[in-house]
């Protein structure tokens, strides 16, 4: 995975609850690789939030980007969390934030990948495996770098993670199956 694509600096993102999630912010801004997830809720003023997911009817999530209120929220069953973490959901949702901010930056880097395809065959900034496969790829990138012992809270999803995209690919589809969503794959 990687973050390609991420051009956002500057603004004013907006923390309305969590001392963890200003640590998970600071965490991501610390590390190059991550800290374009920082950029992009400052430059589009992203809330960044914990809230009852149940509301969405997505009791178990961790995180969910909310374009219709550009929010990041995250799940308050995680709100006592190690920053780490929060850091990780973050990173996922704001590759979700960047692929609804820069559709055609993501539908290019998509055709490159897949030159099969046209633009007709992508679903972005739709959900897709191919977008979930590059949020939770970010994930782990933040994962891998703020992971402390004895914290093994993502630690399945690293385990198919290094398995390959294939296999990562698979369980992603696997994931959102069992709770009754079908991802197109692009």
């Amino acid at each position: 995975g990687g973050w390609s694509g991420l051009a956002a600096t500057g603004g004013s993102g907006a923390i309305t609850n969590g001392a963890g999630l200003h640590t998970a912010l600071a965490f991501l801004k610390s590390y190059e690789p991550t800290s374009y997830a920082n950029d992009l809720i400052q430059d589009k003023a992203i809330t960044v939030e914990f809230q009852d997911l149940s509301v969405y009817g997505m009791d178990t999530a961790g995180a969910v980007w909310l374009s219709g209120t550009n929010t990041i929220a995250i799940n308050t069953l995680y709100q006592n969390a190690y920053a780490g973490a929060l850091a990780a959901f973050i990173a996922h949702e704001a590759t979700h934030a960047d692929y609804y901010y820069y559709p055609a930056y993501w539908v290019a880097t998509t055709l490159e990948r897949h030159p099969e395809l046209t633009e007709s065959d992508i679903s972005i900034p739709a959900d897709s495996v191919t977008q979930e496969y590059d949020a939770f790829c970010n994930t782990m990138t933040a994962w891998q770098e703020f992971r402390q012992e004895p914290f093994a809270f993502h630690d399945d999803w690293l385990d198919a993670y290094n398995q390959g995209e294939e296999y990562m690919r698979s369980a992603i589809q696997s994931s959102y199956a069992a709770m009754g969503i079908y991802l197109p794959e692009y």
